[in-house]
């Protein structure tokens, strides 16, 4: 697997039909992920590689918090005979950061109401 800067992956969405893959825990993914990420944590994902077999040609990016867990998911992924693999560098703390690039957030933080008297 290789490692992109955030602009260049961001280019490759923008070309291709390249997945991207946030392998941090759901809550996590749920403060902030890139758009159209799908969310499989890094100890799920032998077991959800069939999911995504059908991109085993195509680019396949991977995020997390600083790059740390992504670098063992490309392992995983290369191993499973997927061919374009990406680390994105420095995770989500560069995609937010350092390069300011737009992120979704799934839930807002709701607080509970106190309840009326």
């Amino acid at each position: 697997f290789g490692s992109i800067s955030p602009l260049l992956a961001v280019a490759k969405m923008n070309d291709s039909d390249t997945l991207v893959i946030d392998v941090r825990e759901p809550p996590e993914f749920v403060l902030s992920h890139i758009e159209q990420s799908t969310n499989m944590p890094l100890g799920k994902l032998p077991e959800e590689l069939s999911k995504i077999a059908d991109h085993k040609n195509k680019p396949v990016l991977i995020s997390c918090q600083t790059g740390t867990r992504s670098a063992s998911a490309g392992k995983i992924l290369t191993k499973a005979g997927f061919e374009q693999v990406f680390v994105i560098t420095g995770g989500m703390q560069a995609w937010e950061n350092d390069y300011k690039l737009p992120v979704k957030i799934t839930s807002k933080h709701k607080t509970k109401a106190a309840p009326s008297a």
